[in-house]
């Protein structure tokens, strides 16, 4: 595996790395009581985030337009973004992480079902297109990010535990 300062640098090797520390610390992450409340509160609070994208109609109009208008914010290269870290986060949260693109033209997690991660990155969070902020309402959008930064204070915190955790171990 290259690596640059011991970190994976391509998608593939990041999938890699985060795959050989789940399958070799699992045990020992899962075990830690710390590890495991922050984990849930990430999970109640993507819930949270993904129930009111059902409510608000927002997942409705995203749906529509990849569907019936040949769009998508999940463009190729997206998955770039993604740390070996925050990869590591969707295993522990049962989580797939492909090894090949659905579509070439898309992101490496799109699959015709939606996003195959649970924990995404700040970008796919917070991306919200012309269309969405012309047609929500901004008391909505409000609400939303309210429970995306939630979403992503608890991701951060994880993030970091994690990290500390995995400097004992390796």
């Amino acid at each position: 595996m290259s690596v640059h300062h011991g970190t994976p640098i391509t998608i593939g090797e990041k999938i890699k790395w985060s795959k050989h520390i789940y399958s070799e610390f699992k045990t020992r992450l899962l075990s830690d009581r710390r590890l495991i409340t922050i984990l849930n509160d990430l999970r109640e609070a993507i819930a949270e985030s993904r129930r009111y994208l059902e409510l608000s109609g927002i997942s409705r109009i995203c749906a529509v337009c990849d569907k019936e208008e040949g769009g998508s914010c999940c463009g190729k290269g997206i998955e770039k973004r993604y740390s070996p870290t925050v990869l590591l986060i969707n295993l522990l949260l049962g989580a797939h992480l492909p090894e090949k693109s659905n579509n070439k033209n898309s992101c490496l997690f799109l699959t015709p079902r939606g996003c195959s991660l649970i924990a995404r990155d700040t970008i796919c969070i917070n991306y919200i297109c012309k269309k969405i902020e012309q047609s929500v309402p901004p008391e909505t959008l409000y609400k939303l990010r309210e429970k995306e930064g939630t979403e992503l204070e608890k991701l951060f915190l994880l993030n970091e535990y994690i990290n500390t955790l995995l400097m004992d171990f390796i």
